[in-house]
């Protein structure tokens, strides 16, 4: 099978990723139609586990000595991977082709960083979406932007964007996508890659 990479690089937001202390990481793979019959009835998801829990145990297997340094509190951990993962979860739920029958969540551990990513099947078309926004997020500054869709779910209660605009504005957090096609099936492979620190300010 061919396939086709395409990589929006947005080196003001991500650097290419660095594990130098060790990592662990744990994949979940999610029931797609489950997941999305659950949202279509309340409009939210209803958690059963912590992501940020997990990672938090893989924190203490890669070095013992975690929270003894200069990091964010176990709480503060917690509640910043739960945050990403649920929601890049719910945007995967939202923008992913009717055709999707998994959701894969990857949460990667480090001691200087943490990394949540999503990966999806979504249609051409929502990919051309996805692109523009990038494209407008790269020219444009995060906390402005993050202003500017504030406004607009005011008026319009529109949410789109705005979740990925919190991570950076309020989690520091870096931001890259990949997107890869599929042609046999003709539709597109969605990565989006978040990237904090953990260390406290």
């Amino acid at each position: 099978m061919m396939t086709t990479k395409y990589e929006l690089h947005l080196k003001e937001f991500l650097e290419p990723l660095k594990y130098n202390d060790g990592c662990s990481e744990a994949y979940f793979l999610l029931n797609y139609q489950l997941l999305k019959t659950e949202y279509d009835k309340s409009g939210l998801l209803i958690h059963r586990f912590s992501f940020g829990e997990i990672a938090l145990q893989f924190m203490k297997t890669i070095d013992a000595s975690y929270f003894q340094q200069d990091l964010l509190s176990e709480s503060e951990i917690r509640q910043s991977i739960d945050y990403i993962a649920n929601e890049l979860l719910e945007n995967s739920i939202k923008y992913s082709d009717t055709t999707a029958t998994r959701i894969k969540l990857e949460v990667k551990v480090t001691t200087q960083t943490i990394t949540v990513t999503s990966t999806n099947v979504i249609s051409q078309n929502r990919a051309n979406i996805f692109f523009d926004y990038i494209r407008k997020l790269k020219s444009s500054n995060p906390s402005e932007l993050y202003i500017e869709q504030l406004e607009q779910r005011l008026s319009d209660n529109n949410k789109s964007g705005l979740g990925l605009l919190s991570m950076i504005n309020d989690y520091k957090a870096e931001i890259n996508w990949k997107f890869t096609s599929i042609e046999h099936i003709h539709k597109i492979l969605s990565h989006v890659i978040v990237r904090f620190p953990i260390q406290s300010t």
